[in-house]
């Protein structure tokens, strides 16, 4: 069974992703922290990962800068050459990100041209880089998210958590989510 190396961040996305390769690989899942308000989606990633008996680990990065509250200046192009680099050092030839068709309305890096330019970057490493949600909705991860009977509770979809570690309800993913839900 080949090896994949899922960009693991604990939310709905990457998680659904984790459960539709787990089936045709075997599935390293990586965390990073970027000291990202919503840290706390790392440990919905590990807790998920001990569940399904895959590996995880984290992988700590310089602080990525911020556009505006909830935009980090090239984030998935420093995510995915980081993981390029592991898999290929490793010698993995596959690597998953969960971006969705919705993301890619305010986050450039979740647009399908970026994503081809990514893979022109991964083919550089002779990785093939996989993006099985790139045209479903939020929706349509949710749907897919109870064919493989996720808790969403399991997993952490909040760029502002409170104090008290719960979901601020209030950000672009937390209304995101609610609505895809509804």
């Amino acid at each position: 069974m080949e090896t994949n190396l899922l960009l693991l961040s604990g939310g709905i996305d990457s998680i659904v992703c984790l459960e539709i390769l787990m089936d045709k690989y075997k599935v390293i899942g990586i965390g990073f922290d970027y000291n990202q308000p919503h840290k706390i989606e790392l440990e919905y990633a590990k807790a998920y990962a001990t569940q399904k008996n895959i590996d995880y680990s984290i992988k700590t990065l310089s602080t990525i800068e911020k556009i505006d509250d909830i935009v980090f200046s090239g984030r998935n192009a420093i995510l995915l050459s980081n993981a390029f680099s592991l898999a290929y050092k490793n010698n993995i030839k596959f690597v998953t990100i969960g971006v969705n068709k919705d993301d890619s309305e305010l986050f450039s890096d979740c647009r399908k041209s970026f994503i081809d330019a990514m893979r022109t970057v991964a083919e550089a490493y002779s990785v093939e880089l996989l993006t099985p949600l790139i045209d479903k909705t939020k929706k349509e991860v949710i749907e897919l998210s109870k064919i493989y009977d996720v808790d969403i509770n399991s997993t952490w979809t909040c760029y502002f958590p409170t104090t008290s570690k719960e979901r601020c309800g209030k950000c672009y993913s937390c209304v995101g989510l609610n609505n895809a839900k509804n």
